[in-house]
Parts: C-alpha cells; sequence; structure tokens
C-alpha cells in the first residue's frame, strides 16, 4: 500500500522571483506535494532526482531559460507535463515551448490557472502532448489548398 504522499501528484515549481514562487505553492494547494527551486541549476538537479508529476517553471531563469528544462523532461521520455510562464511577451520562445507539448500562461493569471490545470486530467491526445504532431501549422494539401509558391496563379 502505498503511502498518501506518494499518491499526491508531485509539483516542481521553478522561479527566481520570491512572491510569484510563494503564490504559485499557495495556488497548488494542500492536495499537492510542492518542491520550489529558485534558480536554473537547483531546478535541473531537482527535475533529475524526483521526476515530477508538474513541472511548473519561469520562461526566464536569468542566464538560462525554462526551455532548457522542458527539453531536458523531453528527452529523458518522462510523464512530466510542463507549464511554463512569463511576465515578459516573447512570442518566439512561447510558440516554441508550445511544439513541445508545455502549456503557457502568463504570470499575472497562472496562480488562478493552476489549480485546474494541476485537478483536471488533460485528454490523452490533445494538442500540448510532446508525443503528438500539432497539425494545426502543417501545411494544408489538397484541391482546395491556397497556392503559396504561386505557381499556379495566371502571370500578369
Amino acid at each position: 500500500m502505498r503511502n498518501s504522499a506518494e499518491q499526491r501528484p508531485h509539483v516542481l515549481i521553478v522561479e527566481p522571483d520570491a512572491f510569484v514562487s510563494r503564490r504559485l505553492k499557495e495556488a497548488c494547494g494542500v492536495a499537492t506535494r510542492v518542491t520550489t527551486c529558485p534558480d536554473f541549476q537547483s531546478g535541473r538537479e531537482r527535475l533529475m532526482i524526483e521526476q515530477p508529476n508538474f513541472l511548473v517553471t519561469n520562461l526566464r531563469l536569468n542566464e538560462y531559460n525554462g526551455l532548457h528544462l522542458l527539453f531536458l523532461s523531453h528527452t529523458e521520455d518522462w510523464t512530466t507535463r510542463c507549464i511554463i510562464h512569463t511576465s515578459r511577451p516573447d512570442f518566439s520562445l512561447i510558440a516554441e515551448a508550445q511544439k513541445l507539448g508545455a502549456l503557457f500562461e502568463w504570470t499575472e493569471r497562472l496562480p488562478y490557472a493552476l489549480h485546474a490545470y494541476l485537478q483536471n486530467a488533460w485528454p490523452q491526445g490533445d494538442r500540448r502532448s510532446a508525443h503528438r504532431i500539432d497539425r494545426r501549422r502543417m501545411f494544408r494539401g489538397g484541391r482546395r489548398a491556397p497556392d503559396v509558391a504561386q505557381l499556379f496563379s495566371p502571370v500578369g
């Protein structure tokens, strides 16, 4: 029989701002086991040792970014679900995180949304799964596809 600490979902929060880290920890609630790390190095060590159910990380981690942790969790083929947040818009990094299967929230909104992400089951093959291709960004073929290269458009 497993004890209650092992049955609770484990959340790893990697956040350099102590105030935001405290708010996220409170948002997780008592039904989760939470580990907080203030920087990339300690977050990486905890991620390798504990392999949590959820990774919540800031996109900006001083000299590193949260994508490094996201890459690590996916190269090891773990079942860790990732949630990336930031308060500064960097849309290329956000798109890259979403391609890898992470959820994205703005830092100001995440404490209100985090509890729902942790408690509700995500669909098996949803677009945030790193093991499924996001077909929305692929070229749509067929007879109704646009002539992107304008190969068949009449000239002048």
